[in-house]
């Protein structure tokens, strides 16, 4: 796909910002390495802190 991200559904032809965060967040918070860690209270990586 020329765009990545996570959508609603799967026929959906862009990804939505706000399914892409949530998606990205999860991972995070599962401990997933490749992922940023986050700060859960803010909603940002903790790198920002």
């Amino acid at each position: 796909e020329q765009y990545g991200g996570f959508s609603k559904f799967p026929d959906d032809e862009l990804p939505d910002i706000y399914h892409s965060y949530y998606g990205l967040a999860a991972l995070s918070l599962l401990g997933e390495e490749e992922v940023e860690p986050l700060c859960a209270e803010l909603g940002i990586i903790a790198a920002a802190l």
